[in-house]
């Protein structure tokens, strides 16, 4: 179930990611790295609204055991008062300061998006009835054909000249199509009454589980948020073309399976094996992409992004570190909230977020240069990680030596790649002279190449994973883990 639900939540995903990305290649190339970075910083407050929007109402929906009409209704009506805060908070705190702190052009672009946060919001309500009912396949195939909408909106636009307004209205046609199906796939119709007790459980937990979100989303918004500070935003635009390969590449894999991860949990007799079942076949598959993508960040700079954008290639190469714990701590939220340790998600998230506070402040005080800073950063993640898996020991007898062997098996796995894909490129690369479209399509040719010889050579530690899993599909129904009791 585990694996097909997983399959289904990522394919859904691949067609958006890849034609947002070529929406959003093509800009950078329209548009100036000043007007690229403005727009930047709107969206950081956008997505930070998001996580905001979720307000516990989706995790609340799928760990309650019986559905009451007076509970759904309830927490729809939540739901709307959250996305009307939303809109208030974009069009009444935001656009006034963007125009009063930075510019007429910053306060115009926030007015713009200020609409957007609130389409998510509202969306995550019927979601949450889709996850819980394990409707992956569905969500999946929604997810295709809004992605197709969407995705030929901003590159149409895109190719028309329209520069950020194409990512901007490539963004709404997403979240407005994404609502609209949504709905009609739940078909569902409040028959209840607002209970006033049932807004007060759904606050309860809500507060907490958004407030560990913004920490989460803070922590990995430090990076933006010091670097738009002491550097300006140039440097901020630079930072984003660097991260945009991985971060897509993530928001492909590990982001859609937020949907599966708790469901999956939630079902499990032993979720501590689960969870490690879990997160060790995501690395097997996730880090070696991740690790190519850093090998490579050079030629995939100048290929795609072009030399005006050739910084971003070295903040590319050390995003890319990150990625062999990030992966094992993506879904320790989920654990938590699957034994209603919400309060515990919050405490973690905001030592994670102080920890990163701290690395850059010491990056600050130092001075360093920019490549360095980042690199400071991406050190504290790993700082941070260890202190959070550490805390879980201590408050839920989380297994900290088995953490510690998939981090070297993680460890191990994006050493391994990466090594092999940077010697592969330097035997196979082959400079043309050719006009633009022709250097384009042979350095796409020799990154493929390059990508699937390296894939190829790991292959046989995928087959011995495989064979592992099948001869225990499993391992959440085996002998439970003999951690404290929750």
């Amino acid at each position: 179930m585990i694996v097909k639900a997983s399959v289904w939540s990522i394919a859904g995903s691949v067609i958006e990611k890849v034609l947002m990305l070529a929406t959003y290649v093509i800009v950078t190339r329209q548009v100036d790295k000043v007007q690229f970075g403005l727009l930047v910083l709107v969206l950081l407050f956008t997505e930070l609204l998001a996580y905001i929007a979720g307000m516990g109402i989706s995790e609340n929906i799928i760990r309650t055991k019986t559905l009451s009409d007076d509970f759904m209704t309830s927490n729809k009506r939540f739901n709307r008062l959250v996305a009307a805060g939303l809109t208030g908070v974009m069009l009444l705190l935001l656009t006034p300061a963007a125009y009063y702190f930075h510019s007429a052009e910053l306060a115009k672009l926030t007015l713009i998006m200020a609409f957007y946060p609130a389409l998510p919001a509202l969306a995550s309500f019927y979601m949450a009835i889709m996850r819980r009912d394990m409707r992956f396949k569905e969500l999946a195939i929604r997810t295709a054909l809004i992605s197709l909408l969407s995705g030929l909106t901003g590159i149409l636009l895109a190719l028309a000249g329209a520069g950020v307004y194409a990512l901007i209205a490539a963004k709404y046609a997403y979240s407005f199509a994404d609502w609209w199906i949504l709905k009609k796939l739940t078909k569902f119709i409040s028959v209840g009454k607002v209970d006033r007790q049932h807004l007060r459980e759904t606050w309860d937990m809500g507060w907490k589980l958004s407030s560990a979100q913004v920490f989460n989303y803070s922590s990995s918004r430090v990076y933006e948020l010091f670097i738009t500070t002491l550097f300006g935003p140039v440097y901020l635009a630079v930072l984003d073309v660097g991260r945009k390969f991985i971060t897509t590449f993530f928001r492909m894999s590990l982001t859609p399976l937020n949907d599966v991860a708790l469901p999956y949990l939630s079902r499990s007799k032993d979720p501590i094996a689960a969870y490690f079942s879990f997160v060790r076949v995501i690395a097997a598959l996730v880090v070696p992409v991740a690790a190519i993508m850093g090998a490579l960040s050079v030629p995939i700079t100048l290929v795609f992004f072009g030399e005006k954008w050739a910084e971003s290639a070295v903040v590319a190469k050390i995003i890319s570190y990150g990625v062999v714990v990030q992966v094992l701590t993506w879904h320790l939220n989920s654990l938590m909230v699957k034994y209603g340790k919400s309060g515990l998600v919050l405490n973690l998230q905001i030592a994670a977020f102080v920890v990163l506070v701290v690395f850059g402040a010491i990056g600050a005080l130092a001075k360093l240069p920019f490549h360095e800073f980042v690199a400071l950063l991406v050190a504290g993640t790993f700082v941070a990680a260890f202190i959070r898996v550490t805390a879980l020991k201590f408050f839920m007898g989380f297994p900290l030596t088995e953490f510690c062997l998939a981090f070297l098996e993680s460890f191990l796995i994006f050493g391994f790649n990466f090594l092999v894909s940077a010697y592969l490129w330097k035997l196979i690369v082959v400079q043309v002279s050719v006009d633009r479209l022709g250097y384009f399509i042979n350095g796409l040719l020799q990154l493929i190449l390059c990508s699937l010889l390296t894939l190829f050579l790991y292959l046989p530690y995928l087959v011995y994973l495989y064979r592992r899993y099948r001869n225990n599909p499993n391992p959440s129904d085996s002998v439970p883990n003999q951690s404290k009791s929750f």
